[in-house]
């Protein structure tokens, strides 16, 4: 997506707080213009240590009970016939998603998957949701290759 396009869902959703890597400094700094946006940065993996004593550290949220029909999430479009459109997906729509796919894709706990779609909307978010589901484990690649794609199957 855009810088502005980007901007847009922010704002639009109302966001508090961006997450990102070193890898996405640059594109962070364009959106820094979002009011009461705050920005934090992601470590690598490889630069974390006693993450368990910087964890006992953060505040636990206050627990709200939720609805099956409440949002859970909102997702966007890619905004192909203007702006992006928020879909707002229910607590109930994410759990049969996860439970399709993992029924549909016989994950377990032994499961990885290694997501190479691009992060937009729903690209493979019930896959995600399905492996998660049975402790399974999530793989990430930065950009997709064919390379990187052999590679990370094989570790």
């Amino acid at each position: 997506l855009s810088s502005s396009e980007l901007k847009f869902i922010l704002e639009h959703a109302g966001c508090d707080l961006m997450l990102f890597d070193e890898r996405h400094a640059g594109r962070a700094e364009e959106l820094a213009s979002v009011r009461g946006l705050r920005g934090e940065r992601l470590a690598p993996v490889s630069e974390w240590t006693g993450s368990a004593d910087r964890l006992s550290t953060f505040k636990p949220l206050p627990f709200t009970p939720a609805t099956p029909l409440q949002t859970a999430a909102i997702f966007y479009t890619g905004g192909t016939t203007g702006l992006p459109k928020g879909c707002e997906l229910s607590h109930v729509a994410l759990l049969i998603q996860g439970l399709g796919a993992t029924d549909n894709c016989r994950f377990n706990g032994s499961s990885v998957l290694v997501h190479t779609a691009p992060m937009f909307h729903l690209a493979a978010y019930n896959a995600l949701l399905g492996v998660t589901a049975v402790a399974g484990a999530c793989s990430f690649l930065p950009e997709f290759s064919p390379t990187a794609l052999l590679d990370s199957i094989e570790h």
